[in-house]
């Protein structure tokens, strides 16, 4: 054995020239897809945390059969006993009350179906924070009866800010839902889709609009750590009545967004595949001379 190992130094070491190429391709071939690999995961993370506080939250929670429907009739009753059990379990950071629906706004001959957010206005600042991308106006407090529009929904409908917008859907139990809101502010959200179809309103005055008071369509949950998320939906989970609530993580809420990270997952393995089989069966080319 012994003798074997200094004959494979001495063969190594033969042509000087050739080693130090092969050793320089294996390193560099090596390094550089090392640090592709590391930027790739690394754009993974920042990818869903810009997409988790951009809307959804790391956890939502919803009344059972919500996610599949989305209507009014599969609200629940906002209850601040729930809230305190969940601020009370830990890796929460915040827990964030919202009414969403649908509606049809117009203004003037210009009519685009919405997607309508009613917000506790401090809370959602500890998430999503409309205010930090304000372009004009002031931010929703408690009494306003106003409403913040998305950047380019209020372009594609021409509002400004004073302007009126009409709103008209389907509220709690089958009312018809219709009301005049003054534009507040405007706001670009980071979401291209959905800068094109967002108002954001006061959470009261969303229950007031659907006549769904004291009624919540989710609660949004913002983690201090998202690499124990499993760990805590299943605490979740567990401390609430599984006959009344699901609780979905962001993986579940972003389907399409799971599946393009496993997509170029699989090509960050078939890169590193094809570079080890290359280095593995010696398909570099050497100066042997």
């Amino acid at each position: 054995m012994k003798e074997h190992l200094k004959l494979a130094w001495r063969n190594i070491w033969r042509n000087k020239r050739r080693t130090i190429i092969t050793i320089a391709s294996v390193f560099f071939a090596l390094f550089f897809a090392l640090i592709m690999r590391a930027l790739q995961v690394g754009s993974y993370g920042h990818m869903t945390r810009g997409i988790v506080e951009a809307f959804t939250g790391f956890i939502q929670i919803h009344k059972n059969g919500y996610w599949d429907d989305k209507t009014l009739e599969f609200t629940f009753e906002y209850n601040p006993q729930v809230i305190s059990i969940l601020e009370n379990i830990e890796n929460v950071s915040t827990v964030i009350p919202r009414l969403e629906s649908f509606a049809l706004a117009s203004s003037g001959e210009q009519t685009k179906g919405i997607f309508v957010v009613g917000i506790d206005p401090e809370k959602e600042k500890e998430l999503t924070n409309p205010e930090r991308n304000l372009i004009k106006g002031e931010y929703l407090a408690y009494d306003t009866r106003g409403v913040l529009l998305s950047s380019r929904l209020a372009e594609y409908l021409n509002l400004a800010l004073g302007d009126t917008i009409t709103l008209l859907s389907q509220g709690y139990h089958g009312a018809t839902a219709a009301g005049i809101f003054p534009v507040t502010a405007i706001v670009k959200m980071p979401n291209p889709e959905m800068d094109r179809r967002l108002v954001f309103m006061n959470l009261e005055a969303a229950q007031d609009f659907y006549g769904a008071y004291n009624m919540l369509t989710s609660l949004v949950i913002n983690l201090d750590d998202q690499d124990i998320l499993s760990k805590t939906l299943k605490e979740i989970t567990g401390s609430l009545d599984k006959t009344l609530y699901e609780v979905m993580d962001w993986k579940e809420l972003n389907p399409e967004l799971v599946q393009q990270i496993q997509s170029d997952q699989y090509g960050g393995y078939i890169m590193l595949g094809v570079d080890r089989w290359f280095r593995s069966t010696g398909h570099i080319n050497h100066d042997d001379h």
